[in-house]
């Protein structure tokens, strides 16, 4: 049969330890974020810091690097314009008449 295998007590007080670290990290950072009052101040953050102002961005597109190589040294593969065969039938919805899968 198989022996429960027993904790010693000195690693049991370290978990014991190391447990209530986390229970009350996470009780702290709990309470900072959701259950404190909105006026006052979370810990570490700084509530009278000035707005910082982003230019604005430019909008234009600039296309002259279309004229230089290599890019004006391209050419088009293939036949344009491409016209489609005709294919199918003309109501892809009816029923087919010999079909297995009905």
């Amino acid at each position: 049969m198989l022996k429960e295998k027993k904790i010693s007590k000195k690693k049991m007080i370290w978990l014991s330890l190391i447990m209530l670290a986390v229970v009350v990290l996470i009780a702290y950072l709990l309470y900072g974020s959701f259950l404190a009052s909105p006026g006052a101040a979370s810990p570490g953050a700084d509530r009278s810091a000035d707005v910082l102002l982003v230019p604005s961005l430019r909008l234009d597109f600039v296309d002259d690097f279309i004229k230089k190589s290599p890019y004006k040294d391209l050419k088009e593969n293939g036949n344009f314009p491409i016209i489609p065969d005709p294919v199918g039938r003309k109501n892809p919805f009816s029923e087919i008449l010999f079909s297995f899968i009905r």
